[in-house]
C-alpha cells in the first residue's frame, strides 16, 4: 500500500506541476499585457496633467497681463487726476497722487516684466524674508476678495407675504366678588 500510495502521490505532484507550469505560461502573456495597458494609463494620466497645467498656467499668464494692463490704466488716471489738482491749486494732494501713481505704474512694469515662474520665486522669497508681513498682505486681500464677491452677488428675492393674522381677542377677567371675611383682633 505503501507503493501505491506513493505513486498516487507522484502522479498528484506530477499534475500539480503541470498545472501550475500552464497556468504560469498562460499568465505570463497577460502579465504582460497587464503592465502595458497600466503604463499607457499612467502616460495617459500625465499627459493630461501636464496640458491642464499648460491650460492653467496660460490662464493665469493672461490674467496676470490683464492685471498689469489694468494697473497701468490706474496710474494713468491717477496722474490725469493729479494734473486737475495742481491746476485746482492744492498741489500737496496733487503730489501725493502722482507719487501713488509712479508706485502702481511700478508694480505694473513688475507684473509685465516678469513671467509667472519668476513671480511665484518671488513671492517664495517674499514670504521667507517678511512672513508676517506676507501673512497680514494675505488675509488682507482675502477680506477685500471676500467682500468683492458678497458684493457682487445677485441679492436674493425677498418679498414679504402679506398674511392676515386675525387680530387678538381681549380677555378681560371677571371681577372677583368681594367676600367678607371675620377678622379677630388681638389684644394683647
Amino acid at each position: 500500500m505503501n507503493e501505491q500510495t506513493r505513486r498516487v502521490e507522484d502522479k498528484s505532484e506530477s499534475n500539480i506541476d503541470k498545472a501550475v507550469t500552464a497556468a504560469k505560461e498562460k499568465a505570463g502573456p497577460v502579465r504582460e499585457e497587464v503592465k502595458q495597458k497600466s503604463s499607457q494609463l499612467i502616460n495617459e494620466a500625465k499627459s493630461a496633467a501636464g496640458q491642464a497645467g499648460e491650460e492653467a498656467k496660460s490662464m493665469l499668464a493672461s490674467q496676470k497681463d490683464e492685471a498689469a494692463r489694468q494697473l497701468g490704466g490706474l496710474a494713468d488716471s491717477l496722474r490725469q487726476t493729479s494734473q486737475q489738482l495742481r491746476q485746482q491749486d492744492q498741489r500737496a494732494i496733487a503730489t501725493y497722487s502722482n507719487k501713488i501713481a509712479s508706485q502702481i505704474d511700478r508694480a505694473s512694469s513688475y507684473l509685465q516684466e516678469r513671467d509667472l515662474d519668476a513671480l511665484i520665486h518671488d513671492a517664495e522669497d517674499f514670504a521667507r524674508r517678511q512672513p508676517e508681513i506676507f501673512i497680514g498682505g494675505a488675509f488682507t486681500l482675502g477680506l477685500l476678495a471676500a467682500r468683492f464677491l458678497r458684493s457682487s452677488a445677485p441679492e436674493p428675492e425677498y418679498r414679504p407675504q402679506q398674511q392676515s393674522y386675525p387680530q387678538p381677542t381681549t380677555y378681560t377677567a371677571p371681577r372677583p366678588t368681594q367676600t367678607a371675611v371675620s377678622s379677630r383682633r388681638v389684644q394683647g
